[in-house]
């Protein structure tokens, strides 16, 4: 009886009066090699086009990797395309371009999408693979242009001498309006869209504080 695999990962599966005299080569070349592999080996894909990673039962593949390290150079954002069942990947994304690529199960599923010099963990939640963790975004370095307000910035494409800031309802935090003004450099030709003084609010913490400094001072 030929030896069978797992259903996950493909190691052999001997059973007991098989392999006589031959069992040391499957189990190094067919469990121990495949999942040290599993636990920490990477599949490099150089090649600039869409990939399904490769699946073989007790045989080296790609799909049976930790890593996914991609390092094409291309623009168009490219799909890899992974079994759709139980796996997480270290995916990332090295490309010499501004290329995105995007790692899906077999189906397809929508998949994570992972920018040029992105790195994320993704696992396969019964349905599709999720971002569980990527890396940090750096705000010096990794955030250009305009950040929206409801997404925590000021709406302003850059630091402004004088112009539009919306204080309206899109402020949802407390100081965030000051923080909004405080790089207005002059009140010439300044323009307050949506404005809502319910909406600026400072931190109770802060003036409790303050409040406590005012008595004693007061004393």
């Amino acid at each position: 009886m030929a030896t069978q695999s797992t259903a996950l990962l493909g190691l052999a599966l001997p059973i007991t009066g098989e392999l006589d005299g031959t069992w040391g080569d499957t189990v190094n070349d067919s469990i121990t090699s495949l999942l040290d592999s599993a636990i920490a080996g990477t599949t490099t894909l150089s090649a600039d086009a869409d990939v399904t990673l490769s699946t073989t039962a007790l045989a080296a593949d790609q799909a049976r990797q930790a890593i996914i390290l991609w390092t094409a150079s291309g623009t168009v954002t490219r799909n890899i395309t992974a079994p759709a069942s139980s796996k997480t990947y270290i995916v990332i994304n090295s490309t010499g371009s501004t290329q995105s690529i995007v790692i899906r199960g077999a189906g397809p599923t929508t998949g994570v999408t992972i920018p040029a010099g992105g790195k994320a963990v993704v696992a396969w939640n019964g349905s599709d693979f999720v971002k569980i963790v990527s890396n940090p975004t750096v705000l010096t370095t990794d955030v250009t242009g305009t950040l929206p307000v409801a997404n925590g910035g000021t709406g302003l494409a850059t630091t402004p001498t004088n112009g539009q800031i919306d204080i309206g309802n899109g402020v949802f935090e407390y100081g965030q309006t000051y923080v909004a003004l405080s790089r207005i450099q002059s009140l010439d030709g300044l323009y307050l869209a949506g404005f809502n003084p319910s909406r600026i609010k400072a931190n109770p913490k802060v003036k409790t504080f303050y409040e406590s400094v005012y008595r004693h001072i007061k004393k």
